[in-house]
């Protein structure tokens, strides 16, 4: 697993919600904003639309969506909380990437006082030296105690484009489903 961060957008302020910064990267063309080719998905969290090349978890009433309502409770119940339970195991390995690049980079964690044009490259700096060290298998210790081309018509919020992702999530949950 290359534990890589594929795009990195800084400048935003905290409070910012990610749906805010995710529908500005995709609607700034300088970005480029790599979207996944046909056939891929990225993997993304329940606040995300589930639209084509992006694959939230399964959002139905009564079922669990998280990590922690599997933790505190019974193991997952039919297919649709199981394609959930492993969704959600699989978004710990995104955190867990956030968790090395802040362990490496203490900086990131208590940002010294400087003007801000600074303080973003300092975060594009250490985004960068992070995929390069993982790149390159540089045995570069992290600290654990510290718990990653745009196209125009792009609309993720079509509803078509709803409806054939739902599929893909109902397809997964059966396959995974039937393994069992």
């Amino acid at each position: 697993m290359q534990l890589l961060f594929t795009f990195i957008n800084v400048g935003f302020e905290g409070s910012a919600h990610d749906i805010t910064v995710w529908n500005h990267c995709l609607t700034v063309p300088e970005f480029r904003f790599p979207h996944p080719p046909p056939g891929k998905y990225y993997l993304v969290d329940s606040g995300y639309p589930n639209t084509v090349g992006y694959l939230s978890p399964i959002k139905e009433k009564d079922i669990r969506t998280h990590l922690p309502e599997f933790r505190n409770g019974p193991p997952p119940q039919g297919m649709l909380e199981l394609f959930n339970y492993l969704h959600s195991s699989l978004r710990t390995t995104i955190e867990r990437c956030f968790g090395q690049l802040k362990g490496r980079w203490k900086i990131l964690t208590m940002m010294p006082q400087m003007d801000t044009k600074h303080q973003l490259a300092i975060m594009v700096d250490t985004f960068t030296l992070h995929n390069f060290i993982r790149l390159h298998e540089l045995d570069i210790p992290i600290d654990s105690g510290i718990e990653i081309e745009p196209r125009a018509d792009y609309d993720l919020f079509n509803e078509n484009r709803k409806v054939v992702m739902k599929e893909v999530q109902l397809n997964i949950a059966k396959e995974i489903w039937n393994v069992l």
